[in-house]
């Protein structure tokens, strides 16, 4: 699959998260990843998609990451 400009991703073990600076960018991703199983014959595609997007204050996924693993 091509990379998505402005995508930043982190893969996990139960997920990936992915991050970008509009929702745009994030679909266009997922469509694209559909598109190329598709193209390898998958017979089934299942996408949980889950959507964060904070108005009020700028987060990174680093950021986050920060916040649970300094937590005392």
């Amino acid at each position: 699959m091509r990379r998505v400009r402005g995508l930043r991703l982190v893969p996990g073990a139960m997920s990936t998260v992915l991050e970008a600076n509009d929702l745009g960018t994030v679909l266009r991703a997922v469509t694209r990843a559909h598109a190329s199983l598709r193209r390898m014959g998958a017979k089934r595609i299942s996408v949980h998609l889950r959507v964060d997007h904070r108005l009020d204050k700028p987060e990174t996924i680093e950021y986050k990451v920060r916040r649970v693993t300094d937590a005392p």
